[in-house]
């Protein structure tokens, strides 16, 4: 696309001579009259007449302007973009993941990456697994950090970088309560707050509940761990959540934990990434980077709910 064409439209726009524009431009004269004929003809509409000695837009000319603005501005900023690539390296990374991976490790990794290289730019999509996992296979993301989902297809590599143990989150009210009864029975005396049905949280508790034959009253169902979070401060029942979830609130005392003594399972925090024959540097080092970031991250230790 000749782009020096519409640039010379919008010089004439702006009443300057066909002399200083084969200047600015570095170009003939007869150069730039024939750009401009090129476009009327490419275009079949005047441009431009000579209105008593002046070179002046027709009003077709004027209602066009603002596309030949847009076309120059597109060219400008993919010179910018191409320089950022060739003289900075520039690079990208584009992940997805779900709410409990992308709250545990994506800050910190994140934060820490960007001391050695500050020049990777990140974009990152809270998602439900099943949509992450589909753009990663459709190339939309480099990366993906699930919870707890297994039906990962073959294309797909799939890494466990570590366990996010469920704990039952409880306002500091009923500490006492539960200290008295620490047992999953007494979970019948409050009102529990679901997770919404086909999250993985939601299966693991109804598998707690129907392993343990423990009935439950819930008449509240949220799919914002942060809503359900704020339910509980202000004593509207209880909930089993991620301990990484949970990390702030159990420091300032807005949430406590106890154990009931009964193991409940861990979410394992999953790495995808498509398997392919070459994958970009930048990619490559922020994988290992993330790794490296689920070690430091760890387990809670006991894995039971305590903390």
């Amino acid at each position: 696309m000749n782009v020096e064409k519409y640039k010379i439209f919008l010089l004439l726009a702006e009443n300057k001579k066909v002399s200083e524009i084969a200047k600015l431009l570095n170009m003939s004269q007869p150069t730039v009259s024939y750009h401009i004929k090129s476009l009327e003809k490419t275009l079949d509409l005047q441009l431009f007449h000579v209105d008593k000695k002046m070179i002046a837009l027709t009003d077709n000319g004027r209602r066009l302007l603002p596309y030949a603005s847009g076309m120059v501005e597109l060219e400008t900023n993919m010179l910018e973009k191409a320089a950022q690539y060739r003289d900075f390296n520039y690079e990208e990374v584009y992940i997805g993941s779900t709410l409990a991976p992308g709250m545990k490790l994506l800050p910190s990794a994140i934060k820490s990456f960007n001391l050695l290289y500050p020049q990777i730019h990140f974009s990152i999509e809270i998602d439900a697994a099943s949509e992450i996992i589909q753009n990663i296979v459709t190339k939309k993301y480099d990366i993906g950090l699930v919870a707890n989902h297994n039906e990962i297809p073959d294309s797909l590599i799939s890494e466990i970088l570590l366990e996010d143990p469920l704990i039952l989150a409880i306002p500091p009210i009923h500490l006492k309560r539960f200290q008295q009864a620490p047992y999953l029975y007494t979970l019948q005396e409050f009102n529990l707050i679901q997770h919404r049905l086909g999250s993985s949280t939601r299966r693991m508790v109804d598998q707690i509940l129907e392993d343990n034959r423990i009935p439950i009253s819930s008449t509240i169902s949220a799919n914002s761990i942060e809503m359900i979070k704020r339910m509980i401060q202000n004593d509207l029942g209880i909930s089993f959540l991620p301990y990484s979830l949970l990390e702030n609130e159990l420091a300032t005392g807005k949430i406590a934990t106890v154990d009931l003594n009964v193991p409940f399972p861990s979410k394992q925090i999953k790495l995808l990434y498509p398997k392919v024959k070459y994958r970009p540097a930048h990619i490559e080092s922020f994988l290992l980077h993330l790794r490296n970031s689920g070690r430091k991250s760890g387990t809670v230790p006991g894995g039971r709910g305590t903390v």
